[in-house]
């Protein structure tokens, strides 16, 4: 037998992540067993390693292997951990372990048998059945027989161990079953997997639904996260951030990922190393400390219990704070690199990513939400103005709000409609001028079959020209469905969203109720403000004269606020669209004329109409019209911008506007191309550069366009 003199079990252990404390020949480390199997991630290390043999004990829960179990306990396949073996004296020339090298855990016994799919379904329906099991998981843990079974968890007892325990099955990605571990509360193991077989994310990322998901550490935690509603995946324990890198790809399709370790050293490093692993192949990811000043261990499923004991509302609150504190996270960055700025409102959800630098002020990882609250007007004042980016000619802009009312029936969502087929085409519709993007309708009122049958068929499409959401039963006032929302709003880079309505989307809210409608109304302004879009909130209307109906918030949280009025004694008069009187709004232009429309499916939902009789001082057509080809404009002909108004290039009105124009010196021919006299950015181009957003650039720039746009 070959001697021992070119064994370096420092050096391994060193290629492991662990560094041995100097001295022997045993010294002191944390256990190799799973993270959860100590209640306190064993961080005053309870175990012990031989630095002349690698083999290690824990005098805590009497678990013991060799070098090779902690390669594997540390992430390593078993190929790998035997070639680490190798290079490190401690396997012979003949291939075999030298003394302490090889599995004390398990030797050459076989791995222990998986429990059949018939055995694990009886293991579901006893748990579930097993009434006073379930009341102490809850009073222990917090965890609900719901949540228990959306883990799949089952009650038995498994091929090597000595007792019953709380069942989790450990899949693959191609959803087989690897191995399952036993969980018992108050026992030693607390927890305890299949011998000899692999352990692997809990459950597999592939399964979870959603655009976000919290990585945890332990199977009990991931329970935990299904009893708050989010969705979660588990680690085996810290020892697998380590070799994280052989999971990472498998969350790249995810949208953002957070990251809850344990609070304490090792929690928080295995917390970095795992950050580390995503950002390598660039998945958003967020670090979360729940606590920052604790040092015990405390993690998710501690707060689940403490929330616990002051019943559903407790959860409630609970689960609240963890989604705060996710969407206050900013995205991690190595140390050293730039942050981003997180959102700055609660409300707001994904933080738009301004790279800003990482100083003593803002540590990488910590939020500043006063970054860029504090201008300079001088510099603003010195730069020339700039025009409004309508998107929507004089009824709504980019990254403005602007709420059409109406009573039920009057045509809000032909109008609606219209303006998003308009933006679609890039043309006017009903002599509204609509400059060329995605339009998106998110419609809590018809649901998808009522829309197609009811909307789109009478108008003759065949296709869909613009996006839809089905938003029947969110609750755009509650900060989880305001956050998908916009999302959706982002991943498609809609450039004109239309919310159909207020009251169906915010029914936990009342209309009346200042303190009700302040916050809703001015979360769908910001929402606008920070994706760019032009946002159209349709509401009702109401049996008075006022515009609109509930509380005057409504009205001071928007940007503009127009109202679609009817003759009531006339359902075939023409629908007037104001905003004046005094009784509409309009912040950031002047006051636009009334518009005068009919309602007419076959013209994609409206049209033009002529005034009613009397209808009030008008703005001559001419000078509509000329203002309708400024906003039209840069354009390589004249025809193009009639187009764009609406207008017939021989069309008499057109013509003397045009000429108004050109004498005027507001309009000119420059390298070919129609230019207004004020330096402008191009509408056209305007629409070209989506998504607007930075995380549909970070997307489009690891995807490509076509995933991007996905």
């Amino acid at each position: 037998m070959t001697t021992l003199d070119c064994v370096d079990v420092r050096a391994l252990f060193a290629d492991l992540g662990v560094s041995l404390p100097a001295g022997g020949p045993n010294v002191s480390v944390s256990c190799f067993a799973p993270g959860d199997v100590h209640r306190n991630g064993d961080r005053s290390p309870s175990a012990s390693v031989n630095v002349e043999t690698g083999a290690w004990l824990c005098h805590g829960c009497g678990a013991k292997g060799g070098a090779y179990d902690a390669a594997l306990a540390q992430g390593r396949a078993p190929g790998d951990a035997m070639e680490l073996l190798k290079r490190h004296g401690l396997v012979g020339g003949d291939d075999t372990p030298r003394r302490g090298a090889a599995s004390r855990s398990g030797g050459d016994r076989p791995p222990a048998a998986l429990p059949d799919e018939a055995t694990l379904v009886q293991w579901q329906q006893d748990l579930q059945g097993h009434a006073k099991l379930l009341k102490r998981l809850e009073d222990r843990n917090g965890w609900t027989a719901r949540a228990l079974a959306a883990a799949g968890a089952g009650w038995g007892q498994a091929d090597g161990w000595r007792e019953k325990r709380l069942v989790f099955p450990i899949n693959d990605t191609g959803g087989e079953l690897i191995n399952v571990v036993g969980y018992l509360p108050g026992g030693e193991p607390k927890s305890l997997a299949l011998r000899g077989r692999p352990r692997d994310i809990f459950p597999p990322v592939e399964t979870i639904e959603g655009h976000e998901v919290t990585i945890v550490e332990g199977e009990g935690d991931a329970v935990s996260m299904n009893v708050f509603e989010l969705p979660a995946v588990a680690i085996p324990g810290t020892g697998a951030a380590t070799g994280f890198s052989k999971y990472a790809a498998r969350f790249a399709l995810v949208d953002r990922v957070n990251v809850s370790m344990d609070c304490d050293p090792q929690g928080r490093g295995a917390r970095e190393a795992i950050a580390a692993a995503l950002h390598a192949v660039g998945v958003d990811v967020r670090v979360l400390d729940i606590d920052p000043g604790r040092d015990d261990g405390y993690d998710v499923g501690d707060m689940l219990r403490e929330a616990s004991e002051f019943g559903a509302d407790g959860v409630a609150s609970a689960k609240k704070a963890l989604m705060a504190l996710a969407r206050e996270a900013v995205s991690w960055s190595p140390p050293g690199d730039v942050v981003s700025e997180p959102a700055h409102e609660a409300t707001s959800g994904v933080a738009d990513e301004i790279a800003v630098p990482a100083t003593s002020e803002t540590p990488v990882g910590e939020t500043d939400r006063y970054a860029g609250r504090i201008i300079d007007l001088d510099a603003l004042l010195a730069k020339p103005p700039e025009p409004i980016p309508w998107r929507v000619q004089g009824v709504v802009a980019d990254g403005t709000l602007t709420i059409v009312s109406g009573e039920s029936g009057g045509g809000k969502s032909w109008l609606a409609q219209a303006l998003c087929t308009g933006v679609a085409r890039g043309q006017a519709m009903a002599g509204i001028l609509c400059v060329k993007g995605i339009a998106l309708y998110i419609d809590a009122e018809m649901g998808p079959r009522m829309f197609v049958d009811q909307r789109l068929r009478p108008t003759g499409a065949t296709t869909a020209e613009f996006q839809y959401i089905d938003a029947m039963g969110l609750d755009i006032s509650m900060p989880d469905d305001l956050v998908w929302v916009r999302r959706q709003v982002e991943k498609l880079g809609a450039n004109l969203v239309v919310i159909d309505s207020l009251r169906r989307l915010t029914p936990s809210k009342s209309e009346n109720d200042s303190d009700d409608m302040a916050p809703a109304v001015s979360a769908l302004a910001k929402l606008a403000r920070d994706t760019k879009a032009a946002v159209v909130l349709i509401h009702h209307k109401g049996d008075s004269e006022k515009f609109f109906r509930g509380s005057s918030a409504i009205k001071d949280q928007a940007d503009a606020l127009f109202a679609l009025l009817r003759d009531p004694n006339d359902e075939d008069a023409p629908r007037t669209l104001s905003c004046g009187g005094g009784r509409g709004k309009m912040r950031y232009a002047p006051e636009p004329a009334d518009v005068f429309l009919g309602i007419s499916p076959e013209c994609g939902g409206v049209e033009s109409s002529s005034p009613p009789e009397n209808p009030g001082p008008q703005v001559p057509a001419r000078e509509a019209v000329a203002a309708a080809i400024k906003a039209a404009l840069p354009a390589a002909t004249k025809t193009e911008v009639a187009r764009k108004v609406g207008r017939a290039i021989n069309d008499r009105t057109f013509r003397d506007a045009w000429r108004d124009l050109e004498e005027a010196g507001e309009i000119a021919e420059n390298s070919r191309i129609w230019e207004g006299s004020s330096h402008r950015q191009p509408l056209d181009n305007m629409t070209t550069t989506t998504p607007l957003h930075t995380e549909g650039r970070r997307r489009e720039a690891i995807y490509g366009d076509e995933r991007a746009a996905a």
